[in-house]
């Protein structure tokens, strides 16, 4: 019983490394940063955490102002809006 109760631990561990590679973000460079604000700018929105997800091949940006309001915005590689969510 003892054996069986140690491999509980292993597993999660196990399913939480597979796991780890979903989360295929990285920072942008600076020529995708000036491309983004260029795109936000003519959305009438600023700032935000700006990254990239290989997966999905978007860039996301998070807690943009845009109106007063935080707003998550996703591009695609062409840095046109794919959509827009406002923060609850």
């Amino acid at each position: 019983m003892r054996g069986y109760v140690m491999k509980i631990p292993l597993f999660a561990l196990a399913g939480m490394l597979v796991a780890a590679p979903a989360f295929a973000w990285r920072d942008v460079t600076p020529q995708e940063r000036t491309s983004i604000e260029t795109a936000l700018t003519a959305q009438g929105c600023s700032g935000g955490e700006m990254k990239f997800d290989d997966d999905d091949k978007t860039f996301e940006i998070d807690d943009a102002r845009c109106n007063g309001r935080k707003t998550d915005i996703y591009l695609n590689q062409a840095f046109q809006v794919v959509r827009m969510t406002p923060d609850r």
